[in-house]
């Protein structure tokens, strides 16, 4: 029995010691924000076809995780990047490009979108590199795009948040998109009961 033991040991430290050793995919979470004004080709937040421009790109709160060597304050990305709601599936056309490591949208979600209030999902391709440590792996952008007309209605002021995650996070449904799916499926349960019934 124990020269079993040696032998299956012996096949476990041979199967480690001949695999490959890859380092963690990138983990951990940043929030960003902007430096400058942002500019938009829409007249408002709903425009199907807006391009918004935004300007530098900063880290608003120290990182975490992999992340936790960029502090507040750390430039992101220092040529902005741009949000084109038409290539919503695509990612919007988002990147962000800097010495800590790259993000390249693949995938997007219009959440919630009106006049005054754009939230979108971003996914795609994070690939570290400066401080961030760990393999490129798949991240999430979640972002919250404001629109604050002025008192005379002519104009008025853009403000942007972010949180970068990686891992990405699932996107959480609206409240009312989870109410709308209860009446469906309590629908459908009362309808299955009352054909039981019936017969």
């Amino acid at each position: 029995m124990i020269k079993l033991h040696r032998m299956l040991l012996a096949g476990v430290v041979l199967a480690v010691a001949t695999s490959s050793v890859k380092a963690a995919e990138v983990n951990g979470q940043l929030v960003i924000g902007v430096l400058g004004p942002i500019t938009s080709t829409g007249t408002d937040l709903s425009s199907p076809t807006a391009v918004i421009s935004l300007p530098t790109i900063q880290a608003t709160q120290a990182g975490t995780g992999d992340f936790s060597a960029i502090t507040a304050g750390t430039t992101i990305d220092p040529t902005g990047a741009s949000i084109d709601v038409a290539l919503a599936a695509a990612g919007f056309g988002f990147a962000l490009s800097d010495g800590n490591g790259t993000f390249v949208a693949d995938l997007g979600v219009i959440v919630t979108q009106n006049a005054n209030f754009l939230n979108l999902y971003v996914e795609g391709l994070y690939s570290p590199a400066g401080v961030v440590t760990g393999d490129p792996g798949r991240a999430s952008l979640n972002i919250s795009l404001t629109f604050t007309p002025n008192a005379s209605g002519t104009g008025g002021v853009y403000s942007f948040s972010g949180t970068l995650n990686a891992p990405p996070t699932p996107i959480i449904p609206e409240p009312s998109s989870i109410a709308l799916a209860g009446i469906g499926l309590a629908s459908a349960g009362l309808f299955g009961l009352r054909k039981r019934y019936s017969k």
